[in-house]
């Protein structure tokens, strides 16, 4: 590969970022802002962004290992795992847990659940 192409493309990725980083940067006055897009982040999105990260980090890399440590015939749970465990995730719980972090004024997961059990230790824990 060129190596000029390539830098080229690197330095273009690297000045996308910055720019995106700072945009978001001016848009936070608070955590709120900065944790969850001050709550206007549109649910469609939340779960796509959500339902890339689990199908990469758990189906692919968690069930992918167990496959080939196991064999093939894993990977119908992995199937399974993302199509029947995405779908649970928005379609079940999503919506309480969207109502319950908005009612205790919650931004992350460990915050939820150390707000919702009035514990510290399950915050740290989580």
């Amino acid at each position: 590969m060129n190596p000029l192409l390539l830098g080229g493309e690197g330095l273009a990725y690297a000045a996308a970022t910055a720019a995106v980083g700072w945009l978001g940067w001016r848009r936070a006055r608070s955590v709120a802002d900065y944790l969850a897009s001050g709550r206007e982040t549109h649910p469609t999105l939340t779960a796509l962004a959500y339902g890339g990260t689990f199908v990469t980090v758990s189906a692919v890399v968690g069930f992918g290992g167990m496959a080939a440590l196991h064999g093939l015939g894993l990977l119908w749970l992995s199937a399974l795992n993302v199509l029947l465990g995405v779908f649970v995730a928005f379609a079940v719980y999503g919506p309480a847990a969207r109502r319950l972090g908005a009612a205790l004024d919650a931004h992350t997961l460990p915050e939820l659940l150390g707000r919702r059990f009035r514990s510290r230790f399950v915050q740290g824990l989580v």
